[in-house]
């Protein structure tokens, strides 16, 4: 009895494949259920599946050569998004209410987005780590981390508090005091019969918008379009509640924010890549070798790891600051809508015209 949910294939279930979307891995059984999955399972879940993903969790569009490619439900010309992109669509075409996956750079949010479902990536120490037991990981460092999806805001709740637990965390990097997460997320906003609660609807908020974080990105027409409405909507209803504000940052406010933040998750995700799966990187996809690579070079240059996490310390340094002057920060979650499922990736942004590689014309 309890609730039918779907896991993610990067995480263990006891008796079912486990496969991480490799080939490497095609047959394996797992042995035992991930401890994320253990606590779902003692409040009440019943694991029916489990959800495609790319080999390795790599990449934003959901395709191996184990199951093949998972395709958009409302478009199956398109992504569906990555590396929960199985989750996503499973939720999307009703194949069920609940779903579990991981998020180390968007890989939640991203195919929450292209699949008009709810992904939330949980500060650390919220859920069960994957991964070693042994294993202790620092809050200066970059972390993929299990976390819930969702039809709605509603359902996402439920989930997230039936996977609650700092199984796999060092005590750094677990919320405490002001911090600490609720003992319930869902009683934190809803009333027992789903209703927002009125001190929600009534309490200050701050909200801070930015389309393109600083000029930083440049979004497709299509997602700014479906962003500005949101806002415009969101300013009419301010109206009536004029405790709330929304403010639009300019370049300047978020600046330094997201400086070399691209390269930063490049150089740390480089060097994840090499230390899990350098041993057999050879028989993998083309871009996990290019990360494989990548981390291998940092190891050989530790300046240059160490130059990253000055970075990333930096950039939690600023969003820490941004906070104290807002609650919220509303951005797109994608810059693209999704793209053509026989892309591998995205890796040119085209202006004006083609030039014959996988990307979106603006």
């Amino acid at each position: 009895n309890g609730l039918p949910i779907l896991i993610k294939d990067t995480i263990g279930v006891k008796g079912m494949r486990f496969t991480e979307g490799s080939q490497i891995f095609s047959d394996r059984i797992a042995e035992c259920d991930e401890a994320v999955v253990s606590t779902l399972r003692r409040n009440g879940a019943t694991v029916i599946g489990k959800t495609n993903t790319p080999e390795f969790a790599a990449g934003s569009h959901t395709f191996n050569e184990v199951f093949g490619t998972t395709l958009n439900p409302y478009d199956t010309r398109k992504t569906a998004g990555g590396s929960s992109g199985g989750a996503a669509a499973a939720l999307a075409v009703g194949q069920c209410w609940l779903s579990v996956g991981s998020d180390l750079g968007g890989s939640l949010r991203t195919p929450a987005s292209f699949c008009n479902v709810v992904g939330l990536r949980p500060s650390l120490g919220t859920v069960p780590r994957s991964g070693e037991a042994s294993e202790c990981p620092s809050k200066d460092a970059l972390h993929s981390v299990n976390g819930p999806m969702a039809r709605d805001i509603r359902d996402l709740t439920i989930l997230l508090d039936a996977m609650q637990g700092t199984e796999g965390w060092s005590q750094e990097c677990i919320p405490e005091g002001d911090d600490a997460p609720p003992s319930s997320f869902f009683d934190a906003i809803f009333t027992a019969n789903g209703d927002i609660q009125k001190r929600v609807r009534d309490e200050a908020l701050r909200v801070a918008f930015s389309m393109d974080l600083g000029r930083r990105f440049r979004v497709h027409p299509e997602v700014s379009a479906v962003l500005l409405r949101a806002v415009e909507k969101i300013q009419q209803q301010l109206q009536e509640h004029p405790w709330r504000s929304l403010e639009c940052l300019g370049e300047d406010d978020v600046r330094e924010l997201f400086l070399n933040a691209g390269a930063t998750f490049l150089a740390l995700r480089g060097v994840n890549f090499a230390n899990a799966h350098g041993s057999y990187s050879h028989r993998c996809k083309p871009e996990i070798q290019w990360n494989v690579e990548l981390g291998r070079f940092l190891s050989q240059n530790p300046h240059y790891i160490a130059n990253a996490e000055r970075c990333l310390y930096r950039i939690r340094d600023s969003a820490a600051k941004l906070f104290r002057s807002f609650d919220v920060l509303a951005c797109p979650c994608v810059m693209l809508p999704p793209f053509n499922a026989d892309f591998r990736y995205i890796d040119l942004i085209r202006f004006h015209g083609g030039d014959g590689h996988s990307g979106m014309d603006f």
